[in-house]
């Protein structure tokens, strides 16, 4: 079933304004099959932390929270797993609407790239790739710093993106300009200034 968009909107509104996120987690959950909900809340965010004075801390709090669900309570089979892998996903939507937040974003994909789960490490190359198109210097950067980690899972990550960078050679020293394409759904079907932590 397609998810409403415009109950999504609400929903999110709602759920940052009362910090009780129950029916937008219950809205996203019945969604999770459709391939356009990854992209639809993005476009949400985007909305929300490029209006003035956006709800930062509630942003933070509930992105946080999905974010740090770990494996133990969320298995890869279970629908909830679907939640740490859209606030990773969102990372990259956030650094890029919100290029003060970068640092902040990078570090929770640093931390996410060793999630296990096939939804959260899709959820994490796509935002990463995202992240190579805005920013090719800064995020070429990061990933050859991953790629030298003692952590296997984070390493494999970053060198598989940087053996699939169509560029490598090309320096860009500004990041584009403007909202980026809707993300390209990254997770596997039925699969801030947000602080790092």
């Amino acid at each position: 079933m397609p998810h409403d968009a415009t109950a999504l909107h609400r929903l999110l509104d709602t759920a940052l304004a009362s910090g009780d996120a129950t029916a937008l987690e219950r809205h996203l959950l019945a969604h999770a099959a459709d391939p356009r909900l990854d992209a639809a809340f993005a476009s949400q965010l985007a909305r929300i932390v490029t209006a003035p004075d956006p709800p930062t801390d509630r942003l933070a709090a509930l992105l946080d929270r999905w974010a740090t669900l770990d494996p133990a309570t969320a298995p890869g089979h279970d629908p909830r797993a679907l939640l740490p892998a859209i606030a990773l996903l969102a990372c990259g939507q956030l650094a890029i609407s919100r290029p003060d937040w970068w640092a902040d974003q990078l570090a929770t994909l640093r931390r996410g790239a060793t999630d296990p789960r096939p939804q959260s490490r899709a959820s994490v190359v796509t935002a990463l790739q995202q992240l190579l198109a805005a920013d090719p210097t800064r995020t070429r950067a990061a990933l050859a710093e991953w790629r030298r980690s003692n952590n296997q899972a984070r390493a494999t990550v970053a060198a598989d993106i940087l053996a699939n960078d169509l560029f490598p050679d090309l320096e860009t020293t500004t990041p584009r300009k403007g909202p980026p394409a809707p993300p390209t759904p990254s997770r596997p079907p039925p699969s801030r200034k947000p602080n790092a932590p």
